[in-house]
């Protein structure tokens, strides 16, 4: 008698770029998939199995507004499904998706699904091009959105430009608004080795989240803070710079939230 047992689907990955590229087969960013195909594209649920690595090739941009990356699936422990930076990628909008966590927001959107990591790779880039005081746009907008995305990494990456503020304007945005990375409402996410620019929060946005530890204004992880903070030191710097908070305010801030340690890694002057 013989028993026929499943095998584990071997883990695949796929390559996606603006437009398809050479046998658009997406075995290479020289064979890359657009990454808009209706039938291999980049959030279609079939590339979207535990182990697979979406690599991101070249610049791909986005309308005002948009989100160019949905999670549709979810990976599993050890097995966890990557979007991977290839070296030069970036995500480029007017402004992407805004109304902080909420299932529209986001360049790379997650809601629901576990074992996702995200990987800048060596200089991975999500940014706005065209949102802030005195720019074409004055949208709420989002770079990672991870909302209820339990068992995550967003690593390694540069979120440039949410809202690009003049000096002591505060843009009329509700600070909740203007989101690098957005995690909220699930455990174990792990957020470290990133670079945020012009955005009021980075991190948890509130949520309790027992296991996550995050490292803002890319500091390694030998500085991370708890997800139990709902205000960030780059959202501290950030409202020291446009002059919304004085000094001593700041200090207060940084007193009642435990945030001293994180502020001083992150070489901001309070005195």
């Amino acid at each position: 008698m013989f028993l026929l047992t499943a095998l584990p689907a071997s883990a695949t990955d796929f390559y996606y770029a603006a437009t398809l590229a050479g046998s658009n087969n997406g075995t290479s960013c020289a064979n890359a998939y657009a990454y808009t195909d209706a039938t291999n594209g980049i959030s279609t649920a079939g590339k979207w199995v535990a182990g697979n690595t979406l690599h991101i090739c070249g610049t791909i941009t986005g309308s005002g507004g948009a989100t160019a990356i949905t999670a549709a699936g979810n990976g599993s422990s050890g097995n966890p499904i990557t979007i991977k930076f290839e070296t030069g990628a970036q995500l480029d909008a007017p402004y992407w998706g805004g109304n902080a966590f909420s299932s529209s927001a986001g360049a790379i959107s997650c809601v629901g699904h576990s074992y996702i990591t995200i990987d800048g790779g060596v200089n991975g880039i999500i940014q706005n091009t065209a949102n802030g005081t005195s720019l074409a746009n004055q949208q709420a907008s989002t770079g990672v959105n991870f909302l209820g995305c339990a068992h995550t990494e967003i690593k390694n990456l540069h979120v440039l430009n949410i809202y690009v503020h003049t000096e002591n304007d505060n843009g009329g945005i509700s600070p909740n608004d203007t989101v690098g990375i957005g995690d909220g409402n699930a455990d174990f996410v792990y957020v470290h080795n990133n670079q945020v620019t012009q955005a009021e929060y980075v991190g948890n946005g509130g949520y309790n989240g027992a296991g996550s530890v995050r490292a803002p204004y890319g500091l390694t992880t030998h500085s991370t803070i708890t997800a139990r903070r709902s205000i960030s030191a780059i959202a501290l710097e950030d409202r020291l710079h446009r002059g919304l908070y004085s000094r001593a305010t700041l200090l207060a801030l940084i007193s009642r939230t435990g945030l001293a340690a994180v502020v001083l890694h992150a070489t901001m002057t309070v005195c």
